[in-house]
C-alpha cells in the first residue's frame, strides 16, 4: 500500500457521497503529506468549485422564496390602496353626486356616452378604444380626492384649482412620495408623485375607470374588449365577474362591472396587452379591484 492509498480511497469515497466538505478536508490533508501531488490538487479546485455551486444553489430557493413574499406583500399592498381609493372615489360621488374627474374628460366621455379611463396620460386608453377624444393620467381624480387647489399639478392644469370640484374640502390621504419625473431619473417610487400621479408599489400608474355615463355600469378601456374578457363563445360572462350586458353573445367589446368605480394595476411584469385573456400573460398577474 502507498503512503497515499487510504487517504486517497478516503478521497474517493468521499467525493461519491457527495460529501464535498469532507472531500475539500481530505484533499487539503493529501496536500499537506504532499505538496507535490498534482492529483490532489486538481481535485481540490474541482471540490471547491462544487461547493461554491452547492452553497449557491442552497441559497436560490431561499432567494426565491424571499422574492416571493415581497411579491406577495407589494400585491396586498396594491389591494388595500385600490380598496381604499374606490372607497373614497363611491364617498366623492355619494357626497357631490358625480365622480372625481376633470371637466374635459366629462365633456369627452359625454359626447361618445362612454365611461373613462385614466392612467398615464401617454397611453391613449380611450381614444383608441372608444373613440373618447382624450386622454389623462391618474392625476386629476387624485388632486380632486386630495383637495389639492394649486392652479397647476406638474406643468398641467389642476381641474381642482381653487378646490372647485371639491369644494366642502373633503380629503382623501395617500403616501406622498416626493418622486418627480422631471428630476429624478430611474424607476419612479410607489406613492403619490409631485404630478400627483398615483403609483402603485411597482411604480406604475394606477389605472382608474369611472362610470361616466352613469349607467351603474363601468367599462374600463382594456377590460371591455372581448378578447380580454371574453370566456368563451356566445356567452356573456368574462373573467372575474364581468358581464357583456349589451350583447348576449359576448361578442362585442362591451363587458362592464356592476359599479360606478374599477382600479388595477399592472402588478410586477408593468406590462397589459389588450389582445390577450384576462387570465393569460402579461395580463394575469394584474391586480384587480373587482377581483
Amino acid at each position: 500500500e502507498s503512503k497515499f492509498g487510504r487517504s486517497s480511497f478516503k478521497i474517493v469515497v468521499l467525493t461519491n457521497e457527495k460529501n464535498i466538505e469532507g472531500s475539500v478536508v481530505a484533499y487539503e490533508n493529501a496536500l499537506r503529506n504532499n505538496p507535490e501531488d498534482k492529483e490532489a490538487r486538481e481535485n481540490l479546485q474541482k471540490a471547491l468549485l462544487e461547493l461554491k455551486k452547492k452553497k449557491e444553489d442552497k441559497k436560490k430557493p431561499d432567494q426565491r422564496q424571499q422574492k416571493n413574499k415581497e411579491q406577495e406583500q407589494k400585491q396586498n399592498q396594491s389591494k388595500s390602496e385600490m380598496s381604499l381609493l374606490v372607497t373614497a372615489i363611491t364617498s366623492y360621488h355619494s357626497t357631490y353626486g358625480r365622480y372625481p374627474c376633470s371637466t374635459n374628460a366629462m365633456i369627452a366621455a359625454t359626447k361618445k356616452n362612454e365611461d373613462f379611463t385614466y392612467y398615464d396620460g401617454v397611453a391613449t386608453l380611450n381614444q383608441t378604444q372608444t373613440g373618447v377624444a382624450y386622454d389623462a393620467a391618474n392625476s386629476e381624480v387624485m388632486a380632486i380626492l386630495m383637495d389639492e387647489p394649486a392652479g397647476t399639478i406638474g406643468a398641467l392644469n389642476n381641474p381642482n384649482w381653487n378646490h372647485q370640484k371639491n369644494p366642502q374640502n373633503l380629503k382623501f390621504t395617500a403616501k406622498m412620495s416626493g418622486y418627480d419625473p422631471a428630476t429624478m431619473p430611474g424607476a419612479p417610487l410607489p406613492g403619490v408623485d409631485k404630478n400627483y400621479v398615483y403609483r402603485d408599489p411597482w411604480g406604475n400608474p394606477y389605472i382608474i375607470s369611472l362610470d361616466l355615463n352613469y349607467d351603474d355600469k363601468c367599462m374600463d378601456a382594456v377590460y371591455r374588449r372581448n378578447k380580454v374578457s371574453n370566456i368563451s363563445a356566445s356567452s356573456p360572462q368574462g373573467y372575474y365577474g364581468l358581464v357583456n350586458s349589451v350583447d348576449n353573445t359576448g361578442a362585442s367589446d362591451d363587458y362592464s362591472f356592476n359599479g360606478g368605480v374599477m382600479v388595477w394595476s399592472l402588478s410586477s411584469d408593468k406590462a397589459m396587452d389588450n389582445m390577450k385573456k384576462a387570465n393569460e400573460a402579461p395580463n394575469k398577474d394584474n391586480v384587480l379591484s373587482w377581483k
